[in-house]
C-alpha cells in the first residue's frame, strides 16, 4: 500500500520480473536489481588531469535505488559537462595540494548516469537534474595541480611513486608529547593508512604512531612502533594505522634522531 498524489491509500502495482521492492523515503517503489559490478578509477590518457571510470553499477547513497553507467573519462581541470572526455569538476578551478572526491551521479528524469569530482566529500554540487550519487574514491593533486599517480585494487589505493610520499622527515624537534601530523591521505574520511617508516636513533629510544582515538601513553621498548637498542638500529618497517581526516598522532621518547622518515604508501578506503 502506498499514498497517491492526494495522500490517499492505494495499491502499488505489481512490478516486472527481476525488480526488487525498495523505499523512496515516502512510499514503496519497484527498482531494477543490478548484479554487483563495482566502478573503479585510474589515471586517464592525460594522467595529470584525467580520470578513467570503468563501466559498472552503483547504489544511490540515499538508499532509493541503483543505476548502471558506461565507462567514461572525465577531466579534473575543467568544469563539469555531460559525457566522456568532458570536464568533471563541480565548482571552481583545479587547485594544488587538494583532495578531490569522485562520485557516480544519476539523473532520474533522463535516466542518465555520469561522474563528478568535488573538493567536498559531504556536499558535492551536483549538476542540474542529477539528484542521486555514490562516492567512488579520492584523488590528490600535487603542488603543480597535477593528479598524484595511483593504482586502485578494489578498495585499496597505492601511490605509484615507489617508496611512497615522504610526509614526515625529522632529525630534531621530534614531538615527545602526543602530537597530530597530517599525512597524504584523504582529508574528509576515515581510512586505514599504509606507511613505510625508517627510524635511526640512539639506543633505548622509542616512537609510536597512534590510531584514531587511541589513548595517549609513553612509548617503551615493548609497546612502540620503533625501538632502537644495541642490536636493532636502525629500524625500518611497514605500519597500518586507522587515520581520521588524514591526521595521525605520534610520540617519541626523544626530540632527536639520526633519521625519522615516514612515507605514505597508500590507504584502504572502506567507504566504497
Amino acid at each position: 500500500i502506498k499514498s497517491n498524489s492526494s495522500g490517499e491509500a492505494e495499491r502499488l502495482p505489481v512490478g516486472t520480473a527481476g525488480q526488487i521492492l525498495q523505499s523512496n523515503g515516502t512510499n514503496p517503489v519497484w527498482t531494477n536489481k543490478i548484479l554487483p559490478n563495482p566502478i573503479t578509477i585510474s589515471n586517464g590518457t592525460d594522467s595529470d588531469h584525467d580520470i578513467d571510470f570503468t563501466a559498472g553499477n552503483f547504489n544511490f547513497d540515499d538508499g532509493t535505488g541503483q543505476a548502471a553507467v558506461t565507462a567514461l573519462t572525465k577531466q579534473l581541470d575543467d568544469s563539469w559537462a555531460a559525457g566522456t572526455g568532458q570536464g568533471g569538476l563541480d565548482t571552481g578551478s583545479i587547485a594544488a595540494n587538494t583532495w578531490y572526491y569522485c562520485f557516480a551521479i544519476y539523473n532520474p528524469t533522463t535516466s542518465t548516469a555520469d561522474f563528478l569530482f568535488s573538493a567536498s566529500y559531504s556536499s558535492p554540487t551536483l549538476p542540474s537534474g542529477y539528484t542521486k550519487k555514490q562516492y567512488r574514491g579520492a584523488i590528490l593533486t600535487d603542488a603543480s595541480s597535477n593528479i598524484r599517480q595511483f593504482t586502485q585494487d578494489k578498495n585499496y589505493f597505492v601511490y605509484n611513486t615507489g617508496g611512497g610520499i615522504l610526509d614526515l622527515s625529522k632529525t630534531s624537534g621530534i614531538a615527545t608529547t602526543k602530537t597530530n601530523f597530517t599525512f597524504s591521505l584523504p582529508n574528509a574520511i576515515d581510512c586505514i593508512g599504509w606507511f613505510k617508516g625508517y627510524y635511526s636513533a640512539s639506543s633505548g629510544r622509542s616512537i609510536y604512531f597512534f590510531n584514531k582515538n587511541e589513548v595517549d601513553f609513553t612509548p617503551t621498548a615493548s609497546n612502540s612502533d620503533f625501538h632502537n637498542d644495541s642490536t636493532h638500529n636502525p629500524r625500518s618497517r611497514d605500519l597500518f594505522k586507522l587515520v581520521s581526516n588524514g591526521v595521525m598522532a605520534y610520540r617519541s621518547t626523544s626530540t632527536t634522531a639520526s633519521a625519522l622518515n615516514i612515507y605514505t604508501k597508500g590507504w584502504i578506503d572502506n567507504n566504497i
